[in-house]
């Protein structure tokens, strides 16, 4: 009885064996990677359906999308490094209404996306793309809302990477959103007809922009919260509000970019924010070129402000700008100091304007070997309780060459106020300060103190004027050594 039992058992064993051999062998075969995907539109592909292909994909894989229009039922999901590539921006279309996105991005590792367009069609304030992580390389993509999403591109979190030669277009938000701590470079981007701007960098994010176009917008390019960024070379013109605005504590550069016929303010540097902005162009801008606001302590060196509708250049509140050889001309003032503004400004060019640089309200800022000359009006004007001190200015050939009014008391020292058509520099109501070794030659009065101005005058060389200095019966200006000779009617008139 023993035998058959022995006999057996070896014989039983041996299903169990095949079974688990057979299910090595398909498993073997099911895990074989599919690095490699073709879908068309029409269902016709490797797979019916681009999310299917996408769960289907290995790491590493290739999509690729023949022309059409690939609508989805419900967003796609990514969590692993895929490429996807259309046939083109205009021939491959993803399309969906979802109140979330059409395509998210939230695994490790790369993420390229090519030749496609991706468009959402209703349902609330989503992103047309969103990327959580991961490294990006987009190119010849464009993100397209329906005008009530949110933004095209939304790049968050620690994700990484490039944007170039894509298109963001009539979204409700921005039309690339660079936020969280992501780090990103966009080049050669067009960034159309988005509700509230074209590029932001916002959070801690950090990054470049360069050679991009940005028209159309709310805002052209925005700075915000502690973002760190890099402008460079891009158009930010006839956007309705702002071109490029850096705020809050954002920080960055930005150099040779275009913001012209913008609807406020070429380039704008509010509250906090720290920005060297060097060899911008502009103009025709509805109120000014580039403006300070808040308390920012920027720099504006060697930029070209022209024809904007207020000023070249616009300091307010408590900024305190450093503004260098920048060239201001055919605006209603070239340079501006309003409110409590400080800061300095030396070696501009401010032609052209009504006035050239004009201080206002209790603003003290310095003014140091600017050139203020052939402006309609002033070469440069005092006005309120301003002071501050204006050194080597040249303020020739406007109507008046340097005018103090109101209460306002700046120290004038080394100016030369020549040809002007009527004085040279002027005192007039309440005002006061200094003037002291001026040049004022060639005006039609080298020195007017009219009003109940009571200025300090002493050391100034007042030659071929048709007055040297004149005091009305009114003021009562302190009347030092002054070397007044040549002027055509008289060289001192005191008429106190």
């Amino acid at each position: 009885m023993a035998t058959p039992w022995k006999s057996t058992f070896p014989r039983l064993a041996v299903l169990p064996l095949l079974v688990v051999l057979l299910a090595t062998i398909s498993l073997s075969c099911s895990s074989e990677p599919v690095t490699a995907i073709h879908l068309e539109a029409d269902g016709s592909g490797d797979y019916p359906s681009l999310d299917k292909a996408v769960q289907k994909i290995s790491a590493g894989g290739t999509i690729t999308l023949g022309a059409g229009t690939y609508r989805l039922s419900a967003p796609v999901e990514i969590d692993k490094p895929i490429s996807l590539l259309g046939a083109g921006i205009d021939q491959t279309i993803i399309a969906a209404t979802t109140e979330y996105y059409v395509v998210r991005f939230s695994g490790e590792g790369s993420f390229v996306l090519q030749g496609l367009t991706a468009q959402i069609q209703g349902g609330g304030e989503a992103a047309v793309v969103r990327v959580d992580s991961g490294e990006i390389a987009f190119s010849d993509c464009r993100f397209k809302g329906d005008g009530s999403n949110g933004p095209g591109l939304q790049v968050i979190a620690n994700a990484r990477g490039t944007v170039t030669a894509c298109e963001a277009t009539n979204n409700g938000n921005i039309g690339i959103a660079v936020q969280g701590q992501a780090q990103v470079v966009l080049e050669n981007n067009s960034c159309m007809n988005n509700e509230v701007g074209g590029i932001g960098f916002f959070d801690n994010a950090q990054g470049t922009a360069r050679h991009n176009t940005c028209s159309g917008n709310g805002i052209g390019i925005g700075v915000g919260n502690q973002a760190m960024a890099d402008l460079e070379e891009n158009t930010a013109s006839e956007n309705q509000e702002t071109g490029i605005v850096f705020q809050d504590t954002a920080s960055g550069t930005a150099r040779m970019n275009e913001c012209s016929r913008n609807g406020d303010d070429g380039i704008l540097i509010a509250n906090q924010a720290q920005v060297t902005v060097e060899g911008n162009t502009c103009s025709s801008n509805g109120i000014d070129g580039i403006g300070f606001v808040g308390d920012t302590k920027s720099v504006a060196r060697e930029n070209t402000c022209a024809d904007n509708l207020d000023d070249g250049i616009g300091c307010t509140e408590q900024a305190e700008p450093v503004l260098e050889a920048n060239t201001c001309t055919n605006n209603e003032r070239g340079i501006s100091f309003f409110d409590f503004a400080k800061g300095t400004a030396s070696r501009n060019q401010c032609s052209g304007n009504s006035s050239g640089i004009s201080v206002a309200d209790q603003s003290q800022p310095s003014l140091e070997a600017n050139i203020a000359t052939e402006n309609s009006s002033y070469g440069i004007e005092y006005s309120g309780k301003a002071g501050g001190i204006a050194r080597q200015n040249d303020c020739s050939r406007n109507d008046a060459g340097i005018s103090v009014i109101d209460q306002a008391q700046p120290e004038l020292e080394q100016n030369t106020c020549s040809d002007n058509k009527g004085t040279g520099i002027g005192f007039g109501e309440s005002a006061g300060g200094t003037a002291i070794r001026n040049e004022c030659s060639k005006n039609g009065f080298g020195i007017w103190v009219t009003g109940e101005a009571r200025p300090l005058l002493e050391g100034n060389v007042c030659t071929e004027n048709s007055f040297g200095i004149l005091v009305d019966k009114s003021a009562d200006p302190d009347l030092g050594e002054n070397d007044c000779h040549d002027n055509a009617d008289k060289n001192i008139v005191d008429q106190r």
